[in-house]
């Protein structure tokens, strides 16, 4: 089995101002912690050229996180695309293009603060948000009385 890289070294001296692709799977450890954990491989797909005293580089970074749902407590796979990648990274004496810190950033960027089910998925409860194999019927009763509690609160 091969390992995955864990950084995105891009050299510069294959890189032109008609611009070079470069097409990488990454590790997953680039990006998971303690709190988000990624499966392998993140997917980057990148063009860079010289620009001026430095480089641009711009593509497309895909990945997989693991995430809690915050509306049904489950672990859930949630897809990560970065269509609009970017970086201008000024010209060093250095051989190679460290970008591993700026696609980690961008990821890290891309995830929701909140992580729930889409509102249209069929499987989610509309009250709840809770998924269910089969149709699922809550008493509304007591979020009833607690809205009837804060109307006499409010008044």
């Amino acid at each position: 089995m091969n390992r995955l890289p864990n950084k995105l070294l891009l050299p510069v001296d294959q890189i032109t101002p008609q611009g070079k692709v470069f097409t990488e799977e990454l590790s997953a450890k680039i990006v998971s912690d303690k709190t988000v954990v990624f499966k392998d491989p993140i997917s980057v797909s990148l063009t860079a050229r010289t620009a001026g005293d430095g480089f641009f580089i711009e593509g497309h970074i895909s990945a997989c996180a693991i995430l809690l749902c915050d509306g049904c407590l489950e672990m859930i796979e949630y897809p990560v695309k970065k269509d609009d990648f970017s970086a201008y990274i000024k010209k060093t004496n250095a051989e190679n293009i460290d970008l591993t810190e700026n696609i980690r950033e961008d990821i890290i960027l891309t995830l929701p603060l909140k992580c729930t089910y889409k509102p249209d998925n069929p499987e989610c409860c509309a009250l709840c948000g809770k998924r269910s194999q089969t149709s699922l019927k809550h008493d509304n009763s007591r979020l009833n009385r607690q809205l009837d509690d804060l109307d006499t609160f409010l008044k």
